[in-house]
């Protein structure tokens, strides 16, 4: 998502709020949902590169592991680098229908069986 302000904005305070309501919405996402990265571009800080990854031998998943344990881990030394969290590649989930009557019959709940189940 990009969000653009009118120009004399007070950027530290339109980022603080963009932040805190990012925050505030996070408790609505689906449980295990990454919270968003939120970076300032602006015509003096402009992005100054993207770095992707692709393999005809490794799967996404793999390049998503490399890119966080190893890529992005490099970058943490060099001043003045921000280096967001990489994206793509498959989410890992486990899919859980259970029958709601079922779950009454036991005394149990959603809940108790594990957090987003489907019903």
């Amino acid at each position: 998502m990009k969000i653009s302000f009118y120009p004399g904005t007070n950027m530290a305070q339109a980022a603080a709020e963009v932040s805190a309501f990012s925050n505030r919405i996070q408790g609505q996402f689906p449980p295990g949902t990454q919270p968003p990265f939120i970076i300032r571009f602006d015509a003096f800080h402009p992005a100054r590169g993207q770095l992707v990854l692709s393999s005809p031998q490794r799967s996404n998943n793999e390049l998503v592991d490399l890119a966080n344990v190893y890529v992005r881990s490099s970058f943490t030394s060099i001043p003045g680098l921000v280096a967001p969290p990489p994206f793509g590649g498959i989410v890992r989930t486990i899919v859980i229908k259970a029958n709601p009557d079922q779950l009454a019959a036991h005394n149990l709940t959603t809940g108790s069986v594990g957090p987003g189940v489907a019903i």
